[in-house]
């Protein structure tokens, strides 16, 4: 499976309704032909200020491309699971790939994982699939309580009870 990680500096994009490019963030990147996404904090004092440093912030798998107001499509995801701070860190599920990320200082990875780094990716993304299978209109069920929104077959799942809505700014270029 061709796996994008990406490391975060902020919350907002992809949305709470799986819509990864709506503030136009990792533009090209976007462009790139993946089947599944893993979003990770990056460990700078941005990341650490939005509380997403070294966590895995979200999961996107099966994209659907889509023309919005920027260069590079809109995705969504059959699956989708946004995390943001509530996340694992990376190196708990995959430590093999965080080690790889952080240490490496590497902005993003889509090929040239080792088989140990995919096994890892591929880990995340086997985890995400389990916890989405027949979520349409539940809650999905994760461990350790993580605070996640959810939306699978192309329905929203219950969140989960911490979670709090919040409204997100209009849409804007990320800068």
């Amino acid at each position: 499976m061709r796996i994008l990680t990406y490391k975060r500096t902020h919350t907002g994009d992809p949305n709470e309704d799986g819509v990864f490019g709506i503030n136009d963030c990792m533009g090209q990147v976007r462009d790139l032909e993946y089947e599944a996404v893993i979003g990770i904090g990056g460990i700078g004092s941005e990341a650490r200020k939005h509380r997403i440093d070294g966590k895995i912030t979200w999961v996107g798998i099966a994209p659907s491309k889509h023309v919005g107001d920027w260069a590079s499509p809109l995705v969504t995801f059959k699956h989708f699971l946004l995390f943001d701070a509530g996340g694992p860190t990376l190196a708990s599920l995959a430590p093999n790939l965080a080690r790889r990320m952080y240490e490496g200082k590497v902005r993003y990875l889509l090929t040239g994982y080792t088989l140990e780094e995919q096994a890892d990716a591929q880990a995340v993304v086997n985890w995400v699939i389990t916890a989405t299978q027949g979520v349409q209109g539940k809650k999905a069920k994760m461990h350790k309580g993580y605070k996640i929104r959810c939306i699978s077959q192309s329905s929203k799942c219950a969140e989960n009870k911490n979670i709090t809505e919040k409204k997100l700014p209009g849409m804007k270029r990320c800068e």
